[in-house]
């Protein structure tokens, strides 16, 4: 069904899940890419059996039987999600300008891949557009008559990228609040309510309270009036809602008596469907507000931000 002549760069994100990392890894040698960078954070100290965990996981990346240049970055010690995806993804961006970006939890379908190649050389020199998603939660609801549209939100579950976006990056926001006194997110946002949000989420993360990457890759898009790219099918399927995660919400059990178990269900109903080719491209690409807004109402807030508000109270 597709063409390839695999030269393009994967970086695979690891860490201690086998299973799910093992159905990853066969997507990706089912597409056969010419270099593959796969990069793992270290066991946790205190987690009985997560070095064997870790240590299954990187043996699976090992079985690598078509050609390609194969680069390893493997921590010996735990770095936390923060430290070790940034340092993963600017590792990666050293050595190539750009590239497809997946975590051991998210099942591409095949045509994500040349999907990923096809927009990566379409919109290579386009400053506008910092970033291409693989995931859609619209739902089943079509955005425009192209093959994707534009958006504001950069969706992390199977990605692809270029070095020019990620070197406008930085794990620790340091122009934020300069950012903020100048009414950077009233500019940002068009909706209060996402003003009102990401105000909250952007200043724990320039205060170190949240140990997360992706907030960050947000607001460096953001910040610079930058377009993401998403697809009309949803391309990526998360199978990894386990505790096996840096992040994980099973030792709050409060949580599963609220809207986590919703939010769960909704995500996993999520199945990656296939990409139709050529590719339709848009007239023009600007950012469908009305859709974010609705994904925002439908995901982040609806769900995410009441679980958020209560685990607040809960810690105080």
């Amino acid at each position: 069904m597709y063409t390839s002549d695999y030269n393009f760069s994967v970086l695979f994100l690891i860490f201690n899940r086998p299973d799910t990392t093992k159905q990853v890894f066969e997507a990706i040698r089912k597409a056969k890419p010419g270099r593959l960078f796969i990069a793992a954070d270290g066991p946790r100290p205190d987690k009985p059996g997560e070095a064997d965990a870790c240590e299954q996981t990187r043996a699976i990346v090992k079985q690598i039987d078509w050609e390609c240049d194969v680069h390893t970055l493997f921590r010996e010690k735990n770095l936390g999600c923060r430290v070790a995806v940034s340092s993963a993804l600017s590792w990666f961006f050293e050595h190539v300008e750009e590239g497809i970006i997946l975590e051991d939890d998210c099942l591409p379908d095949e045509s994500f891949f040349p999907y990923c190649r096809h927009l990566l050389e379409k919109y290579r020199h386009d400053g506008r557009v910092m970033h291409i998603s693989g995931d859609n939660f619209q739902f089943g609801r079509q955005i425009g008559q192209a093959s994707y549209y534009a958006s504001q939100f950069c969706h992390i579950w199977g990605w692809a990228g270029w070095r020019r976006v990620w070197q406008l990056y930085h794990p620790d926001m340091p122009d934020y609040p300069a950012f903020v006194r100048d009414g950077g997110l009233e500019r940002m946002f068009r909706y209060p309510d996402m003003r009102r949000y990401y105000s909250v989420i952007f200043d724990r993360v320039f205060r170190g309270k949240l140990n997360t990457w992706d907030h960050q890759l947000s607001y460096a898009i953001l910040k610079n009036n930058g377009v993401c790219i998403i697809p009309n099918v949803n391309l990526v399927e998360n199978i990894g809602f386990t505790s096996g995660t840096h992040i994980s919400f099973n030792q709050f059990s409060f949580f599963k008596k609220l809207a986590v178990q919703r939010l769960y269900t909704k995500l996993m109903s999520n199945k990656r469907q296939t990409m139709t080719f050529p590719l339709v491209h848009p007239d023009v690409l600007v950012p469908s507000y009305e859709a974010d807004h609705r994904y925002f109402r439908e995901i982040v807030f609806f769900f995410i931000m009441r679980v958020y508000i209560i685990f607040l109270k809960h810690m105080r």
